[in-house]
């Protein structure tokens, strides 16, 4: 689904097929919020290279787009390699002043040139919404998502009808019950995705490097 098509959805689960009380920019920030709340929860799983501009423990992965963390790096990286092999000394991503950073220990330390591999998870996309070019859910959870959306779309014209008339409560009443068993059954979906755990490397890089003998066992 594209973000027209989100929009269309939307106003139907919160009944206002016509689209005359909810305006584009309200849908399309509860689309974000959904959006970002889920892609922390389901992340896409993508995978980059980077050359090093500079010498130095700490280097930036701004160029990644959408990265949301850093699940595993290989380094040096030779895409000619027949087998590569996550790195075994320390690193650790984080966030600087926000940027997405990674600090890659050992010695002699990343030197200006190398190559660097890194597999990230990164937010998803939704075609048409802050111009993005396609739609990276996956088609069965568009419908969970729509219902979110839809519930924080209703409570968010609920709170403008009580800033703008306060003595509206009756009819902002009314969207907040049309929010909640939308909400309820979003929040429900999204803690199901929560209970299966960060996601972890593919087996066949878990699989990668040096098996143990009968001694090391």
């Amino acid at each position: 689904m594209e973000r027209t098509e989100f929009h269309t959805a939307m106003l139907v689960l919160a009944g206002d097929d016509a689209g005359n009380r909810f305006s584009s920019g309200l849908m399309d920030e509860a689309l974000r919020q959904i959006l970002s709340e889920y892609s922390r929860a389901a992340p896409r799983l993508l995978s980059g290279t980077l050359t090093l501009a500079s010498a130095g423990q700490m280097q930036s992965l701004a160029a990644l787009s959408g990265l949301i963390e850093a699940v595993e790096i290989v380094f040096p990286y030779d895409s000619t390699a027949a087998v590569y092999r996550p790195y075994v000394q320390p690193w650790h991503f984080a966030w600087r002043d926000s940027s997405p950073v990674l600090w890659i220990g050992g010695q002699p330390g990343p030197q200006a040139g190398e190559v660097l591999h890194v597999l990230y998870t990164a937010a998803h996309t939704i075609a048409g919404l802050d111009s993005a070019g396609t739609t990276t859910l996956p088609v069965e959870h568009e419908a969970a998502l729509s219902g979110g959306a839809a519930a924080l779309a209703a409570n968010g014209r609920a709170l403008r009808l009580v800033e703008a008339h306060g003595s509206r409560t009756d009819e902002a009443g009314k969207w907040l019950a049309c929010a909640a068993p939308l909400e309820k059954r979003y929040r429900a979906f999204l803690d199901g995705l929560r209970s299966g755990g960060r996601v972890r490397p593919p087996l066949w890089r878990q699989e990668m490097g040096w098996r143990l003998d009968g001694w090391d066992a």
